[in-house]
């Protein structure tokens, strides 16, 4: 590839996985480098990973369809003035959607459908949480678990735990 730019990145991957994906990368004709690149390719081309990411593994996406597919939750933040992210830091704390009001309110949710994940989840929700500045960013209007059975509660660390059948469009 004469003429064409490129930079080197150095990725830390599980030697395992690696060790499995290698020698079916080969039978398709790829090397991992060239998969990134088609991966990053279709990043920047439609500006979304180009499979589900899936909240907890396992779980039929159609049990949860608005939150596996991130459009609709974008959709209706946009149509009320907010923004959507999702957070994962280098040592593996992830935060499946973080809401973000115009006037800079936010919150951060945890949507997890399995029996006795909500405990799991809070304590994720909390450590996000206290990784923020809250001298540069307004703190979380609220912290909240979405589960799929059970009561809508708020735990005495100040978190919330609302069943999906208690959210409404």
């Amino acid at each position: 590839m004469m003429g064409v730019k490129s930079i080197n990145i150095n990725i830390r991957v599980d030697p395992e996985v690696k060790a499995k994906a290698d020698p079916i990368l080969k039978q398709m004709g790829l090397t991992a480098t060239q998969l990134y690149n088609l991966l990053l390719s279709q990043v920047a081309i439609t500006r979304r990973v180009p499979f589900p990411i899936v909240a907890e593994p396992g779980l039929p996406q159609d049990w949860f369809p608005d939150f596996a597919d991130d459009r609709a939750t974008a959709h209706a933040a946009v149509a009320n003035g907010a923004k959507t992210y999702h957070y994962r830091d280098s040592r593996g704390l992830e935060i499946d959607a973080v809401v973000e009001h115009a006037d800079g309110t936010w919150g951060a949710f945890e949507i997890k459908l399995g029996i006795g994940a909500a405990d799991a989840a809070a304590d994720n929700l909390l450590k996000f949480a206290a990784k923020i500045d809250t001298t540069k960013i307004k703190p979380p209007a609220a912290l909240t678990v979405i589960t799929g059975n059970g009561f809508a509660h708020r735990r005495k660390d100040g978190v919330n735990v609302v069943p999906i059948s208690t959210l409404t469009a």
